[in-house]
């Protein structure tokens, strides 16, 4: 079994590699598979694999291993399994219990650990200064709503007169403040999305090959996830000024606007 990068270095473009023999080492191989794995930006695809017994009885003729790889389930843990492994080990080949030097062990958990809490303090970060940045909006756009309120007056104090209950002119100031943060908020999204578009199709025409950066692009789900979070925004944003607008007595609205 070949990847895909090897593929592309042993033969043509076009040219199926399946069932045409390659040599590793002075032995032939023929090529039964193909495959592609994105492991480590793509670089798991420049791997060649050949059965175990295959490998022992053309490269390792004494049957002897002197590393092997282990990987644990979901919800166990590595460190408690090295040591298993370790214990049975030490068995199996008369080792002393208390000897720490007769088998060498890495074991990758607490790295693992170590990245996973740095991208948890990352993601964290990033929410605190969404959480700030909307809070900002939320307050322009309220002290907006206010300045509206305090220029329309006269006008609140005429739709009172004429009978306008206190809950209409309080939806009316809601919509208004929901309609400014969503259409501000939609073209946020919408630029953010067609930057992340943008900066893909640059990525493919450049032919850039970046580790860890491929393929950006936005979640449908994040994305509507957004616009609820913006029109519940925009709803806090303009409370405050709706139930100011809706305690205004009509005489003294009026008298304002004079």
């Amino acid at each position: 079994m070949i990847g895909d990068r090897v593929a592309d270095v042993l033969f043509q473009k076009g040219e199926s590699p399946i069932g045409q023999e390659i040599q590793i080492k002075g032995s032939v191989f023929t090529v039964v598979g193909l495959f592609h794995d994105e492991g480590w930006g793509g670089q798991f695809s420049e791997r060649i694999y050949i059965p175990f017994s295959t490998f022992q009885r053309t490269y390792n003729p004494e049957r002897s291993v002197r590393l092997f790889a282990v990987t644990t389930q979901s919800g166990f843990s590595g460190k408690d399994l090295e040591q298993r492994i370790l214990n049975v080990l030490k068995q199996r080949h008369v080792v002393h219990p208390d000897d720490n030097q007769a088998f060498w062990s890495h074991n990758q958990e607490e790295n693992f650990r170590s990245v996973m809490n740095l991208f948890k303090g990352i993601k964290t970060f990033v929410w605190l200064v969404g959480l700030g940045t909307l809070i900002a909006g939320i307050v322009g756009v309220s002290n907006i709503m206010m300045i509206v309120v305090k220029d329309r007056t006269r006008e609140i104090g005429i739709r009172k007169a004429v009978g306008a209950t206190p809950g209409s002119i309080i939806s009316m100031i809601l919509q208004e403040s929901i309609l400014i943060t969503g259409v501000a908020g939609y073209f946020g999204i919408l630029a953010g999305v067609g930057l992340l578009y943008g900066l893909n199709r640059i990525m493919a025409l450049a032919d850039a090959d970046i580790e860890y950066f491929a393929n950006p692009s936005v979640n449908l789900q994040v994305i509507f996830s957004a616009l609820l979070v913006l029109i519940i925004s925009g709803a806090l944003a303009g409370l405050i000024p709706a139930r100011r607008a809706a305690l205004i007595p009509p005489v003294e609205a009026l008298r304002d606007g004079v």
